[in-house]
């Protein structure tokens, strides 16, 4: 299996806003018609709600060949510390994550496919 990592600006450049707003209207229609599911768990990692949180967020739609999970999280002394808040990769400057581009659960899985039906056209034209 072969991961491929695309930088933000890649990611900028070959998805505009314009481009979901149809593939979101979709997903929301399949996620009422109910092919889509879509759930979110919230950890308490250090003992206390106000202390942190991390939301563990998944959808997915049926038929479809993605699926997406994304991972929030917060903790009270990053903010204090005016630290970012998020895994490390989410300090590097240039890091972006498709699911980020919206909020809930189908509606990122939308995304994740315009994104990465994008992507691959433009790789395959490179």
């Amino acid at each position: 299996m072969t991961l491929t990592v695309h930088t933000a600006d890649e990611i900028r450049r070959a998805v505009h806003f314009t481009d979901l707003i149809e593939p979101m209207r979709v997903a929301s229609g399949d996620y009422s018609a109910g092919q889509a599911q879509q759930t979110m768990s919230t950890l308490w990692p250090a003992g206390r709600q106000q202390d942190a949180d991390v939301l563990v967020k998944a959808g997915c739609i049926a038929g479809h060949d993605a699926f997406v999970v994304k991972i929030a999280p917060w903790f009270k002394s990053n903010e204090i510390a005016g630290q970012a808040q998020g895994g490390a990769y989410q300090r590097d400057p240039d890091a972006i994550t498709v699911a980020s581009l919206v909020g809930i659960g189908v509606q990122n899985v939308a995304a994740a496919e315009v994104a990465l039906a994008r992507l691959a056209t433009r790789c395959a034209g490179a």
